[in-house]
């Protein structure tokens, strides 16, 4: 090889490097997973405290929660709680962590795999390192942690693979139900939707079917009824205004243990409404900005380009307008800003941005000052008000990103173009 071809060939920078970027994401694990255990007011105790006792529960034939009993959450969240036990019940908390690294690791293998990648890829990948360390120990404690990166591998091969991807989604919606709003963004801007429609109600034809061959048919959708008359929880954006009342101490507003559903929530005049209201908002907001999305489809903008905003937006509107607020919600976004970063680089950075900065904030206020929180100290109720705002930002955001996207599906060139090298998403 001349030596001016080989001064020419492209070289590999070394924040490109799979060595780097591997290295990256395990120092980011390892150290999440040191801080479930170092850190205070138990960030792993849905694991330590919840998980294990259902598991054993049902390892000791004592009623097996979703099958016998009813549940809070979806059948299929039954498999990560008893894949955990696997190992043995007496490391369980370190199996999770494990479990939720290797799904991790799953997903980001099919980020930045292969030795030539894009940019956008690499962008993406640091923002993802990047966002575990800001959310803290949250992001791998709970069950959530394993529907993040099925949501990953979900969105990103919708536009490869979309049977895989629906199969993925529709797994990730019977273990938490908020991926749906994924699947519903597919449904709604891609050509190939009647394919993503027909793999995703195969696949949870599957888990009911399962589901009832168990003996949980009678329990099927009581995680939907469970879920009905619970209060506002504190962190969300919806019971701020309760909490700085019950600050001001106003009469009739404090902090309170739901013990059935093991949450703290706020209670005061107004509170009840609020709550019912604001199902009804919520529902109001994903129709009109899965409206938006079709409106923005009808005018020739790529339903490529349309998705990951739409997913963003729609994941938004459930943590926004949700009377739930659980700080691991923040994983929530991780697979359309992923998404979003490789396909719209350029309008996805400020989210991505903003998203990294709302996660550092969550940190804060939980797991570390989260028993400042509970006693509704005004400087963590500050930052907690703070990160809210910022959810509010980050929807706004991604609902201005859905709505000024213009380019067409198709534009006939003015003139021959020159053939140009294939560059991969």
């Amino acid at each position: 090889m001349a030596s001016g071809e080989l001064s020419s060939a492209p070289r590999t920078r070394w924040y490109t490097h799979p060595a780097t970027l591997w290295i990256a994401f395990a120092a980011a694990h390892v150290w999440t997973s040191w801080l479930n255990f170092a850190a205070p007011n138990q960030p792993l105790g849905d694991v330590t405290g919840i998980y294990t006792i259902w598991v054993e529960q049902a390892l000791d034939g004592l009623g097996v929660v979703g099958i016998t009993e009813p549940w809070v959450y979806p059948i299929a969240a039954l498999i990560p709680l008893l894949v955990s036990a696997l190992p043995g019940m007496g490391t369980y908390p370190q199996n999770w962590l494990v479990m939720v690294s290797l799904l991790d690791a799953l997903a980001f293998f099919f980020l930045v795999g292969g030795w030539r990648r894009p940019a956008r890829r690499v962008g993406a990948a640091w923002w993802w390192i990047a966002f575990v360390v800001c959310l803290g120990p949250i992001t791998l404690g709970r069950l959530d942690s394993v529907v993040a990166p099925l949501a990953v591998l979900g969105m990103m091969f919708l536009l490869t693979r979309p049977r895989l991807a629906a199969v993925l989604l529709a797994l990730a919606t019977w273990i938490k139900v908020w991926p749906a709003a994924l699947v519903l963004a597919a449904v709604a801007v891609l050509r190939r939707r009647w394919t993503v429609v027909v793999a995703a109600v195969i696949a949870s034809a599957a888990i009911v079917l399962v589901a009832f061959l168990l003996g949980g048919g009678a329990q099927l959708t009581t995680f939907l009824t469970q879920q009905t008359n619970r209060g506002i929880q504190i962190e969300s954006p919806l019971a701020t205004p309760f909490v700085w009342l019950s600050i001001c101490q106003v009469p009739g507003y404090f902090i309170y243990y739901a013990q059935d559903l093991l949450t703290f929530q706020v209670a005061g005049a107004g509170v009840d409404q609020a709550g019912a209201a604001s199902n009804i908002v919520l529902g109001l907001a994903v129709v009109i900005v899965l409206a938006l999305g079709w409106f923005r489809l009808r005018r020739g903008t790529s339903g490529i380009r349309l998705l990951a905003p739409l997913g963003l937006a729609l994941v938004m509107c459930l943590i926004v307008f949700n009377k739930v607020g659980s700080p691991q919600y923040m994983t929530w976004i991780i697979a359309p800003v992923v998404l979003g970063l490789i396909v719209e680089r350029t309008r996805f950075a400020p989210v991505a941005i903003v998203s990294l900065v709302m996660a550092l904030f969550t940190q804060v206020f939980y797991p570390f000052y989260y028993d400042l929180v509970l006693v509704a100290n005004p400087v963590m109720v500050t930052v907690m008000t703070v990160r809210n705002v910022l959810e509010i930002v980050v929807l706004t955001m991604a609902i201005h990103i859905l709505a000024t996207i213009h380019r067409p599906v198709f534009q006939a060139p003015a003139t021959r173009p020159r053939r140009a090298r294939h560059t991969p998403v």
